[in-house]
């Protein structure tokens, strides 16, 4: 007698891959804003803690998301953790633009 085959995998929804990439840019707007508040709090040594803060944290949401992002999918849930990836690949490309264009409009308003 031959054994069942694993059952079929589950179609990815569009509703679930959005939910990763929404998930995975708030991660990336939670790091900016911890790191927008430490420097607010100390107020000294800006270019540093800003550049070395900006790299832990995304090291930190690099770890999370491909950890997650893997389980996800091994488990079949491989919409959210595709999303996840997007998300995470997208938010670094889009939210460092969107940064400078508003340090510019500051500047340029002062």
């Amino acid at each position: 007698m031959i054994p069942a085959g694993p059952p079929p995998p589950r179609p990815i929804r569009a509703r679930a891959v959005w939910s990763g990439v929404g998930l995975a840019v708030l991660g990336h707007l939670l790091v900016a804003g911890l790191l927008a508040v430490v420097l607010w709090a100390t107020g000294d040594g800006l270019g540093q803690l800003f550049i070395g803060g900006s790299l832990l944290g995304q090291l930190v949401l690099f770890a999370t998301v491909t950890t997650a992002g893997t389980v996800l999918i091994v488990k079949g849930d491989r919409g959210l953790g595709l999303g996840l990836f997007i998300g995470w690949a997208a938010g670094l490309i889009v939210l460092p633009v969107v940064g400078f264009g508003i340090c510019v409009a500051a500047i340029s308003a002062s």
